[in-house]
């Protein structure tokens, strides 16, 4: 399993988004492509949360009718997309009108202190 959150460094004290398994951690995405780190742990928090927006796959089933269909979690008008993070978990359905920056914010609000695990 991997343990995913915000971590302080004994080093200087800054903060990162790290991921731990069997013991050994690393800064992973964002933090994973710079070393200066944050100077809390909500801004590391904020950080991880930005590029989980920034960073959304969009799936649109090309044949509806194969699949079932589920309800838009803003609108409730049935569709056949959604839309799913970088770590590959993270899925809301959403239709095409809802797939903006707001929506996203609106159904995956920031939460401090969140911590992810995933295999």
């Amino acid at each position: 399993m991997n343990y995913a959150e915000a971590r302080q460094r004994q080093s200087d004290g800054r903060w990162d988004w790290t991921t731990r398994n069997d013991d050994r951690i690393w800064r992973s995405s964002p933090c994973s492509a710079h070393e200066d780190g944050h100077a809390t742990r909500e801004e590391a928090e904020r950080h991880h949360w930005e590029y989980e927006l920034d960073n959304v796959r969009r799936f649109v089933v090309a044949d509806a009718g194969a699949v079932t269909l589920e309800r838009c979690q803003i609108c409730s008008v049935f569709t056949a997309s959604h839309v799913r993070f970088a770590d590959g978990y993270t899925m809301f359905f959403l239709c095409s009108i809802h797939q903006d920056r707001a929506s996203l914010e609106q159904v995956h609000p920031f939460v401090p202190c969140v911590s992810i695990i995933h295999s």
